[in-house]
């Protein structure tokens, strides 16, 4: 799926168990979607989501957030400020 979220989120994503969740993510894309809205709800994420842009820097309260501590070392930051800027383009 597009949006991706660990499985132990679940709750945020607005589960009651990691199987209901499991199963939805085999369902559709749209179940993607719908989980991925409600992490983003659930984390109080939507102002970062919103700030997203082709810089890095102003990608990394989104980073943080849905990426945990260790977004730095894996470059979400500037993988969103690329993905951005690519899709932006269109």
């Amino acid at each position: 799926g597009r949006y991706q979220i660990m499985g132990f989120n679940f709750e945020l994503a607005d589960f009651e168990s990691v199987e209901a969740f499991w199963v939805a993510m085999k369902r559709s894309e749209r179940d993607h979607l719908d989980a991925f809205c409600a992490f983003i709800e659930s984390k109080r994420l939507q102002d970062e989501l919103r700030q997203i842009s082709n810089v890095h820097a102003a990608c990394i309260p989104f980073a943080r957030g849905y990426n945990g501590q260790g977004f730095a070392k894996n470059a979400y930051h500037i993988k969103l400020a690329k993905a951005h800027s690519k899709w932006n383009a269109r």
